[in-house]
């Protein structure tokens, strides 16, 4: 049986651990590298994990399915490969991995990729200058909501190998262009009109091949969530899923009447 095959990243040192290219080939001497797993699967992985983790857990095995950016791709696959498990799917400023859309803007992929933060204070002040950058017009988060985001987010977990990892999971993982056309579950497109890390085009094009989903596209919001936004999110997350709901139990009573 052939040993699994370990791929090489070559990291550029000016910018910490974000993956410039793949290869499968050892590393030449003195040059900086980290070996992972094969990582084609991984967003495929992640999805299986979501899916067998609470099996065991939770008292519902059919349930709505909510989830943005990388999540609402890994959300997408578990739409694809596990049906039988998802009553309705909302993904969030995500997008279908096809490679010909277009991809974040320069200043933003230049953002990401900055050395890693030094010291926690270094690392709560990048973040909220990110956010600054990709969040959009329409949906100012205030400062103190955004301080208080933010230190939250550091202090429960910060991990940069983290988002190293995730850059390389989204930049390896297949198109779900054909893929989506199977997702069975009534779908809910959102994305902002202002997105400059995963452009508008990402969420048109999930849409697009997703049997009967519904595009909402707002004006001004960029890839944050500020409270502002959070009663038009719930009211279409919401309204959605209840109308999956009310669909679903319709055909259970069409079929419970159409039985002998």
């Amino acid at each position: 049986m052939q040993a699994p095959q370990k791929h090489s990243f070559r990291l550029d040192p000016r910018i910490g651990a974000a993956p410039l290219s793949l290869t499968d080939r050892e590393p030449t001497s003195g040059e900086a590298t980290s070996s992972y797993p094969p990582l084609r699967p991984a967003l495929a992985d992640r999805s299986d994990f979501a899916v067998r983790k609470p099996k065991n857990r939770w008292p519902f095995q059919v349930v709505p399915v909510i989830a943005l950016a990388m999540g609402g791709m890994i959300a997408q696959i578990v739409a694809i490969e596990h049906p039988e498990r998802v009553k309705s799917l909302t993904s969030i400023m995500s997008t279908s991995g096809d490679r010909a859309l277009p991809g974040p803007k320069g200043n933003v992929l230049r953002a990401l990729i900055r050395p890693r933060p030094r010291s926690e204070s270094m690392a709560i002040r990048r973040m909220i200058e990110f956010f600054h950058l990709v969040g959009g017009s329409g949906y100012p988060p205030t400062e103190v909501e955004l301080q208080a985001k933010v230190e939250r987010s550091v202090r429960r977990s910060y991990r940069p190998d983290g988002l190293a990892r995730q850059l390389i999971a989204i930049q390896t993982a297949p198109s779900r262009v054909r893929t989506l056309r199977r997702v069975k579950a009534p779908t809910l497109v959102l994305h902002g009109s202002e997105d400059p890390l995963i452009p508008m085009a990402g969420g048109e094009d999930t849409a697009a091949n997703i049997p009967g989903a519904r595009l909402r596209i707002v004006p001004g919001m960029g890839h944050f969530l500020p409270e502002t936004l959070v009663p038009l999110l719930v009211d279409e997350i919401a309204g959605h899923c209840l109308a999956a709901e009310g669909a679903a139990q319709s055909r259970v009573a069409r079929t419970a009447g159409s039985s002998p």
